[in-house]
Formats: C-alpha cells, structure tokens, sequence
C-alpha cells in the first residue's frame, strides 16, 4: 500500500477497515424508505416538496437551453401590445439545473412525470449525499458501525427530511455537493491526494456555494497547522521561512484554486445577464449582483443587539432540532424555540463545544480534528455571512449537519472505547429505526396539513385550467390562487 503525505506532518498509511459487510447495505436499507412515501404523486405540493420552490426550479431548468444563451428566467412578465419580459434567475451556478434537465428531458410534455423525475432526483442526490457522509466519517473514525449510526441519525432531523425531496439546487443538490468536496478534503488529509480533492471541489463549485462554507475553515485550520509546524522547524529568520512555507503550501493552492474557478463561474452569470441587458447595465443592476449584496446584508446598516439576540436565538434553536432525529423532536418542523432563554442555550452551546474538544482529544489524531471542525465551523461561517438573509430562510438550518455528525461520532467512540462493538452495533440498528420512523412521520406530518391539503388543491385546479387553454403545451405553474402564495407563470 502506498504511503503518501499531505504536507502537514509525517506521512501516513490510509486507514484500514475492519470488515462490516453489513453496514453499507443497513444503509442503503435505510435510504430506499425515502423513495416509498407517496412515490406515485407528481405534484408541486406533494408533502414535504415545498411546492413553490418545486416549481420554480423546475421552471428554470425547463427553460435552460441554448436558445436562452444558457440564461436562468423565473418569471415571465406579460406586456400589453408588445413581447413578454422575463426576470433572470442567476445566482447559482448552472450546474443544478442542468441536471434537473437532464432529468426532466425525455418526459416531453408531460408535466407529472416531470415533477416526479425531478423528486426522484432529488431523493438520490440526498442519498449519495449520505453515502459521502458515511464513507468520510469512516474513514475519519476507522470504525463503520460509528459511521453507520452517526449518518443516519444526523440525516433523520426534521430539517434534513423537509428538504430532501423537495427540488431546490440550494438543498439535495448543495448538499451533495458540500460532502462530495467533504469526502475530498478527508481523502486529501489522509492520504495526500491532492489532484482529487481539486475535482471534487470544482465539481461542488459547479451545483452550489455552500462548498466555500467548507474550504474556509478547513483551509484556514491547515494553514494554521502548517504554520505552528514551519515556525518550530524553521530556521532564521523564521518569519520569512514560515511564510514561505504557508506560500507553497498546498491548502494556498487549494484556496486560489477555489476562489478562480468560483469567480469565472460568476463571470459566465454576469456576462449572460450583461448581455441580456444590451450591454447598458450597470455592474450594480445585474440580478446576481443585487442578490448578493441583498443577501449579504451590504445594502443595510448594522443590526441593533436585540437583533443579534434574536438571531443567536434562532440559530441555537436550529442547531437543537438538526442534531435531534424528528421522531425524537417535541418541536417537529415549527419554529418553537422560545421556550428556553438565549443564555441557556448559549450555556448548552458551550457545554457541548467542550464536551467535544474533551472526547475528540482522546480519540482521534490531530488530522481528523482538523476535519471534523471543518464540518462543526462550517454551518456557522456560511450562517454569519448570510446573516441577513438565514433569519427568513430555515432551510439554511440544513448546513448545520455537520454538527450531528460529529457529535454523535464522537460520542459513539466513546461508548465503544469504554464498553466495546456491542453497544455501539445496538446503537446503530436504534438510528437506523429512528431514521426510517422519521421518514414516515414526515410524510404523516404533511398530509394531516390542511394548509397543504388546500394548497394541493388549489396549485391542480390552475394547472387544469392553465393547460386547457395553452392545448396541452408544457407550463410550469408556481403558486396557487392564494395571493400570499402565488408566483408569476412561467413558461417551459
């Protein structure tokens, strides 16, 4: 076996495995249950879809092609004796889109199986997404069981199982990208290969931006490592020595790698919607532009405290119900987190931060330390940047994965440490019961809605009448009738 070196320590040996042929198949178990609820529904509103993200995804993919010089349109906009408008959707990369296309292609007009091919979709991303989680933490903790029930109790949360299935680039699709460069980074860590670590990265660049929520913390852990390391080894003068070492250094590269290849993904956006524009915009009116100073919060003053009180609030709140199985959650999908006072759980935040620090050192080597405050950092640096935007969007709670997977990784080491494989295997089959109970308990959650029910109903009738009058051709619907839920049409 080769031994190879990341240019942070010593080389080391990949780890080996002790043979659990039964845990990958226990998963794969766990993870077809997604795929039984309701399977034979097409609908926006199908419980636990989010109707109008479904359709609005569905919208622009339908509408991605060549003929549109690969540009993203949300809404048509009907103008009175002259062409309609279209409103540009590009704050993504394409690449989420152009597999929902691909998946959407060959069902032609009709626009059931569509949305039913697109959820099927998003289902297998979720999925994969886990599988990446599962190989990454067994390879992190040498011990496939841990890994077993560590991802399916991190996956069982309410936020996970809201978003799975419902067609979004910023939920399957970012989070399989996420764990794709995740796995990478792990790979790269323990076995020193670079070249894979920079295609898995580039393809996470291509289907979302969360992947930067990742590379920020790991790449500023490594440089750190690296430069405690440069300056104790290094000779005089030892701050040009180690800053000469930080510049060579790998994670350097890993960074600039990154952050090129994002910007000229975001030079293609910005030249499509420059161009849609006759090349008369301003840098400041582009869509993508203006979504990213909106969502960042550059366009607003600074928050008062009792506004960072709330949000801190808030945040704990979510990283509560992503670290608990839904079956397990008394809050189930609500918001009900007023309950207990922000300085309890800062307290609880804390406690449970040193707990980590206090069975991690123990545990596991300096390397996947490292790794694993990727995955607990990471949730929170995107949750800081986005700030202004996270308070009114809970599905940014679903990067908080990362915080159960390491949690209950080390905890699950602990228990084998002190009592042996046992306990730890009866664990495992307790989160994978968790973990289907949960997936059901969804689906029952959602269908006792009246509100979902009503707005089923209402999206199928305006479909009805909408295709009628268009003859059959493909439309894309996004809302109902209600105003506080209704959406522009869009055409396929």
């Amino acid at each position: 076996m080769s031994i190879r070196n990341d240019g942070d320590g010593p080389p080391t040996k990949p780890p080996r495995f002790r043979p659990e042929p039964l845990t990958l198949p226990l998963l794969l178990l766990a993870l077809s249950t997604l795929f039984l609820p309701g399977i034979d529904k097409g609908y926006f509103h199908h419980p636990g879809s989010y109707g109008s993200e479904t359709a609005k995804n569905l919208s622009l993919a339908e509408n991605l092609s060549s003929d549109h010089q690969f540009r993203l349109f949300e809404k048509l906009r009907p103008v009175p004796g002259a062409a309609p408008t279209y409103d540009m959707y590009s704050r993504f990369p394409v690449g989420g889109f152009a597999l929902i296309k691909l998946a959407i292609l060959p069902f032609g007009n009709d626009l059931s199986a569509k949305i039913l091919a697109a959820r099927m979709l998003m289902l297998l991303l979720f999925s994969a997404a886990a599988l990446l989680a599962f190989h990454s933490l067994a390879r992190i903790t040498s011990h496939r069981w841990v890994a077993l029930a560590a991802t399916l109790a991190a996956f069982s949360s309410s936020y996970m199982l809201l978003y799975g299935n419902a067609v979004s680039v910023e939920y399957s699709v970012d989070l399989f990208a996420v764990m794709l460069a995740f796995h990478g980074m792990v790979v790269f860590v323990q076995e020193g290969r670079f070249r894979q670590l920079l295609a898995k990265t580039g393809v996470a660049l291509l289907l979302g931006w969360h992947v930067y929520a990742f590379l920020l913390p790991f790449i500023l852990l490594g440089l750190a490592r690296e430069a405690v390391r440069a300056w104790k080894d290094g000779t005089a003068p030892r701050l040009r020595s180690t800053a000469a070492a930080l510049l060579r250094s790998r994670y350097t590269a890993l960074g600039l790698a990154a952050l090129l290849f994002g910007m000229a993904v975001l030079s293609f956006n910005f030249a499509n919607e420059y161009a849609a524009f006759g090349g008369e915009a301003a840098v400041s009116e582009l869509p993508s532009v203006r979504s990213m100073i909106e969502k960042t919060g550059l366009d607003r003053p600074s928050k008062a405290p009792e506004w960072w009180l709330g949000f801190l609030r808030q945040q704990f709140h979510r990283v509560r119900v992503a670290s608990v199985p839904l079956v397990l959650s008394h809050s189930g999908i609500g918001l009900s987190w007023l309950e207990l006072p922000a300085y309890v759980l800062l307290l609880l935040l804390v406690a449970a931060c040193t707990a980590v620090v206090w069975l991690a050192r123990p545990l596991l080597a300096g390397r996947s330390r490292i790794l694993l405050a990727t995955l607990v950092l990471s949730g929170f640096c995107w949750t800081l940047l986005m700030r202004h935007n996270i308070m009114k969007h809970p599905h940014e709670a679903l990067y908080y994965v990362g915080v159960p997977l390491v949690l209950y990784s080390l905890l699950l080491l602990y228990v084998h440490k002190r009592w042996g494989r046992a306990p730890v295997v009866g664990l495992a089959v307790a989160a994978l019961l968790a973990f289907v109970v949960s997936v059901f308990q969804m689906e029952r959650l959602w269908r006792h809605d009246p509100r979902t029910v009503e707005i089923l109903q209402a999206a199928l009738d305006e479909l009805g009448a909408i295709r009628k009058t268009t003859r059959g051709k493909a439309v894309l619907v996004l809302g109902s009738v209600k105003p506080e839920w209704s959406w522009p049409l869009t055409h396929g």
